[in-house]
């Protein structure tokens, strides 16, 4: 009995960690909507970044399933656990399946929490491959319960990489068994490409293709988008020269503020930009928060913080930089500064230089080889704070 007590005090302590998260989800849908389909989508509210016409847009997800459906496809998407952005506020329509996979999360912990078998608890995913009959599976960070279901139904399954730039095997999936990845790789860039390609000796195929959403920036298309985002601001005269500045969302805490709790005192990264931004009045600064710290609850205390500061520095924004095309704003710049964020490829497509100052990227650091290709190209610099 003594043990069992533990064990159900283990087992609250666990999802405690999680109720932030678990409270902040949707759950007023899941899984309505549901109906046989050709190409299922999956991505999380940190793929849909952008705002277009009042509601979050995913330069990817939401650019490809367009060029589906103009091929005559039938297309769902599906917010990944746990979502917010469902039905109404995003483009697409996404079906939320929160609900659904909160209780298929309860059903397992409490089996094992009374030595049961788990084997016959229903996978949530297997229950939405069951009712769409989808014949094509894309998904941006793909779980491994579904790619595992992909497999076990021959469902074709491939991962549409988020960014550019990998210059190697994240996400420890050199370690994975082939059962738990996507049966193909989708990669945005020759980099990438060789990277992800060690998963060839997985039986997994790796295809580059161009960015969906880059490509309309350059060339003849370069104005297809500008008309739907507000780029107004960006047009000032008084300003001779504009920079965006983007965040790393995994080095907030170190970099960009000391104090995680309350925002209070900025980071040797972003103390470096305070006094740039104060002493170079004739020049407008464009913060770009990552689309986690945008989107996430937890990150409320660097938001109120960069409202505090663009209220003090009129010379800087972050609200409508954040929310725009990185390219339409890029296109406004003469400069991009950045920690290591790889949004240095992006801007280097439209011809833009970016300044890197992450310690971790120098000569010694744990990614040194970062960016190394950009350096040669002379369009990334590797500085100090």
């Amino acid at each position: 009995m003594k043990n069992f007590i533990q064990k159900i005090f283990d087992f609250t302590a666990q999802w405690e960690k999680n109720i932030v998260s678990i409270s902040k989800a949707n759950f007023r849908e899941d899984l309505k909507g549901l109906n046989v389909c050709d190409v299922l989508f999956f991505c999380h509210d940190a793929d849909r970044p952008l705002s277009l016409k009042g509601k979050a847009f995913s330069p990817l997800v939401d650019v490809v399933r367009k060029d589906f459906e103009s091929r005559g496809l039938n297309c769902l998407s599906i917010a990944h656990p746990w979502s917010s952005l469902i039905g109404e506020a995003a483009h697409g329509e996404p079906i939320g399946m929160n609900k659904t996979y909160f209780f298929y999360l309860i059903h397992k912990k409490l089996l094992r929490l009374l030595g049961m078998s788990q084997k016959d608890v229903n996978n949530p995913y297997s229950l939405i491959l069951e009712k769409t009959k989808a014949k094509l599976i894309i998904t941006i960070g793909s779980p491994i319960l579904l790619a595992s279901v992909a497999r076990e139904r021959n469902i074709f399954h491939v991962e549409l990489l988020h960014g550019i730039g990998y210059s190697f095997l994240p996400w420890g999936w050199d370690r994975l068994p082939p059962s738990c990845l996507p049966q193909g790789v989708l990669s945005l860039d020759e980099v990438s490409t060789a990277s992800f390609g060690q998963l060839e000796d997985k039986g997994i195929t790796v295809h580059t293709i161009p960015h969906p959403f880059l490509k309309n920036f350059v060339g003849r298309n370069k104005e297809l988008f500008e008309t739907a985002f507000d780029m107004s601001f960006c047009t000032s005269a008084d300003f001779k020269k504009q920079i965006v500045i983007t965040f790393n969302w995994s080095r907030t805490h170190k970099d960009i503020l000391r104090n995680a709790f309350t925002g209070s005192k900025p980071g040797p990264f972003l103390l470096l930009l305070s006094e740039l931004v104060a002493e170079e009045k004739n020049i407008f600064w464009h913060f770009r928060l990552h689309p986690v710290q945008l989107r996430n609850p937890n990150f409320k205390y660097l938001r109120d913080f960069m409202d505090e500061f663009v209220s003090t520095n009129t010379n800087a924004c972050w609200r409508e930089s954040s929310q725009l095309p990185l390219p339409s704003l890029a296109n406004f710049c003469d400069a991009h500064i950045s920690l290591e964020s790889m949004s240095c490829y992006d801007v280097a497509m439209l011809g833009i230089p970016s300044l890197m100052l992450s310690p971790r990227i120098h000569n010694g650091g744990i990614y040194q080889k970062k960016f190394i290709d950009l350096e040669l190209e002379g369009f990334v610099t590797k500085g100090e704070m």
